[in-house]
């Protein structure tokens, strides 16, 4: 089924129209010019990110330039699977995230799941019980002290080396770290990039592909993440891969608040009385702070400082018509949105933060 399923999305995408018409805006699709315009300013603020090409001439795509038909990182590191023990919260309810501009009837589909959210209070109180200490009367905090079937007995010491069971290879607690090479492509048919992951137990052992499903998170792992061979190489090289059929809409959603909190934030602006508060509002960075350290560069706004501190930032008319996140900014908002799919897989490693 999953090979049926490949072969059909590899050949809906190489056959379907090519959209040259930018709707970036208003359906957060993108074209492949815009496409590549994002991978290149990807690949010029994180240089851990690089262009590539397909195995051989015939697997490439007529829509992307040769050199350019994927982008690739490669050996990200995921310490920790996504299991009962992660992040201290997984394993417990999910929880969707939304921001103060998403109103009380708001639809899950507005927003995205983050794991591991809804963990009782009362169970983390009874841990810390746990671990209680002592104190002597100079405020001096003893040891933690051991339950008292687990005080060793020193008779132990002489035990027989040989007679000593040993935790079998492989039932370590203390779980491997895999690598995760990253492939972003475009697909045609959704106008939306789209995520490709590759695993790795060590540099020459590949992570089987099932295995990969252990660091998704569980609602995507059931509905939109699927094991596919990455159109792009020879040889059927099997990935899990996020089926970009919501893409579009959950970039809108975060393009639309971004712009929104801008639009907050300038109003804040114009009615600020002084010079520190204006600072201050500059200060709290809103959803247009997606972009990292980006957002100076999308907005191109002018400062003003008179000679008594008395003035702050002007906003040019023309600056009213901007947007909080630019097209070629659009793949560094992806894979924010993305890193919520697979937390365990360190995605600010990728982007030098």
């Amino acid at each position: 089924m999953n090979i049926l399923h490949s072969t059909l999305s590899t050949w809906r995408d190489r056959l379907a129209p090519v959209s040259r018409t930018s709707t970036f805006r208003t359906t957060g699709q993108i074209t492949p010019e815009e496409f590549v315009l994002a991978g290149d300013y990807l690949v010029y603020k994180f240089p851990t990110w690089a262009w590539a090409d397909a195995s051989s001439p015939a697997k490439r795509v007529s829509y992307l330039p040769p050199g350019k038909q994927f982008l690739v990182t490669r050996g990200v590191p995921c310490h920790r699977r996504l299991n009962e023990n992660f992040a201290g919260d997984a394993g417990h309810e999910d929880e969707i995230v939304r921001d103060m501009l998403s109103g009380a009837d708001a639809d899950d589909g507005d927003g995205w799941l983050r794991t591991g959210g809804g963990r009782d209070l009362a169970e983390k109180q009874a841990e810390r019980i746990k671990d209680v200490r002592t104190v002597d009367e100079s405020g001096n905090m003893g040891e933690r002290e051991d339950d008292e079937e687990d005080i060793p007995d020193m008779e132990d010491d002489d035990d027989d080396e040989e007679a000593i069971i040993r935790e079998p290879a492989g039932k370590s607690t203390t779980q491997p770290i895999r690598t995760y090479n990253l492939y972003i492509t475009y697909s045609n048919f959704y106008r939306t990039p789209r995520l490709y992951l590759s695993g790795y137990l060590s540099p020459s052992e590949p992570l089987p592909p099932h295995l990969m499903m252990e660091d998704i998170v569980g609602d995507y792992k059931d509905k939109t993440v699927t094991l596919e061979d990455f159109p792009w190489f020879d040889g059927g090289l099997k990935m899990a891969s996020v089926h970009p059929c919501r893409h579009a809409s959950v970039m809108k959603t975060l393009l639309d608040r971004a712009d929104a909190a801008l639009k907050i934030r300038r109003d804040k602006l114009k009615q600020a009385h002084s010079a520190a508060e204006a600072n201050r509002i500059n200060s709290e960075r809103g959803l247009e702070g997606l972009v990292d350290e980006t957002r100076g560069l999308s907005l191109n706004e002018q400062q003003g400082h008179a000679a008594g501190g008395d003035e702050w930032e002007v906003l040019q008319h023309d600056e009213e018509d901007q947007v909080a996140i630019r097209v070629d900014q659009y793949l560094v908002v992806f894979l924010k949105f993305i890193a919520s799919v697979t937390p365990g897989i360190e995605h600010d490693f990728t982007m030098g933060v």
